[in-house]
């Protein structure tokens, strides 16, 4: 026979237990389809911000003047798809089947010694110059931040890294064990 909504009392719901945390992804559910009943694996209904990462630069490093210097973001607060290298090209690839829109963030802060010097912060997408933010200091031996931030369609396989430009002679980047005085993050947009 058939079960129709008058047959079916709210209790079926109120009195089973209640699931207390996030379904698994293999966890079913079951949906009306234009009148047809279907089930649908949770994982087909989940939105999330992922691929994300977040790396920080640890230790103070060295860059030379008048160069556009890769900054090494040794440390990771997460990877969720272990797509960012934090220990030889320091830099986030898109993973397979992970093609869209992605924000990318970065800061910095150094400390200059002389009047009227430059810092740029730049990204790199795939080895090219792609977005950058420029902080002009008229001030001697204090610290400079800057920051810088892009919205890109990527495609799989695309690379993104973070690159410093000043004009100070050799400087050191601000690095810390657990502050993000320099950092680099990023993730996959939805909904757009």
């Amino acid at each position: 026979g058939s079960v129709g909504s008058s047959q079916v009392a709210a209790s079926i719901i109120t009195g089973q237990t209640a699931l207390g945390a996030t379904p698994a992804d293999t966890d079913e559910l079951l949906i009306s389809d234009a009148g047809t009943l279907k089930r649908v694996d949770f994982s087909h209904l989940k939105v999330d911000n992922t691929p994300a990462f977040h790396a920080r630069l640890t230790s103070g490093q060295s860059i030379s003047n008048e160069t556009n210097t890769i900054v090494q973001f040794d440390s990771e607060t997460y990877d969720t798809d272990n797509a960012y290298d934090n220990s030889t090209n320091y830099r986030f690839t898109v993973p397979s089947g992970e093609a869209g829109k992605y924000f990318f963030y970065s800061m910095a802060q150094l400390s200059f010694s002389n009047a009227d010097r430059l810092l740029m912060l730049k990204i790199y997408k795939n080895g090219a110059e792609f977005g950058k933010f420029t902080n002009t200091y008229s001030g001697a031996g204090t610290d400079v931040s800057a920051s810088v931030h892009i919205v890109d369609d990527a495609s799989v396989g695309d690379y993104y890294d973070m690159r410093v430009y000043q004009n100070d002679g050799t400087r050191t980047l601000s690095g810390h064990s657990t502050r993000n005085l320099t950092c680099f993050g990023g993730y996959k947009l939805i909904g757009v």
